[in-house]
């Protein structure tokens, strides 16, 4: 079962660049705008979407997700509601936020072993596990279905829980969740029937 009633379709899109993505940072909770390209990468979406007819969008709440969103919802011809719904944030980082992995990994070897190893169940300080975030984003996904059930959802999200979605609705093994490759300002397109889910595309 998929959650749905109806026939309805959703687009997963991961936000647009920011300086820290550009630089290869942590990035969770640190509310920081989209650089130039971003911005520019995140208007391109638009184009795909001016057929689309978005009935819902909903957002994580931080300024990269929302003016990603806006950008991807200019060509609509008809005003778009919007959501927030900060469950659909990347998950927390805790210490590690604004650290590049060789950063994190000299400062704190034994807490980045013990998460590299198995983050399902470990997490740097003041941060989250993945199976935290699995469960919030498990949460946040019935209720986007139940809010737009049967309509064109255009979510705007963050790599990981977008992975991790990816990984429910086709029965991968959520430790795997990086094999699914989401780049900044990509597209995943996926078709919901009442018994299954069918992905059009991934990471367009």
């Amino acid at each position: 079962m998929t959650g749905v009633t109806r026939h309805t379709v959703v687009w997963l899109v991961r936000h647009g660049q920011t300086q820290w993505n550009r630089e290869r940072r942590y990035l969770s909770r640190t509310d920081l705008a989209l650089t130039d390209f971003g911005q520019q990468r995140a208007a391109l979406l638009a184009q795909r979407l001016r057929r689309f007819h978005c009935t819902l969008a909903v957002t994580s709440g931080l300024q990269r997700t929302d003016a990603t969103a806006t950008a991807a919802l200019a060509t609509q011809t008809r005003p778009v509601p919007r959501h927030a719904d900060p469950r659909w944030r990347e998950a927390d980082h805790g210490r590690w936020e604004g650290l590049t992995y060789a950063e994190a990994s000299a400062l704190y070897p034994a807490e980045a072993r013990a998460r590299f190893a198995d983050p399902w169940n470990h997490a740097p300080l003041g941060g989250e596990t993945l199976h935290v975030v699995q469960e919030r984003v498990r949460a946040a996904w019935r209720d986007l279905l139940r809010r737009g059930d049967g309509g064109k959802i255009l979510l705007v999200a963050h790599a990981t829980p977008l992975q991790l979605v990816l990984c429910d609705l086709l029965g991968s093994d959520p430790s795997r969740y990086w094999q699914y490759r989401l780049d900044l300002a990509s597209f995943s397109w996926i078709d919901l029937y009442p018994t299954a889910a069918i992905v059009r595309t991934i990471n367009g």
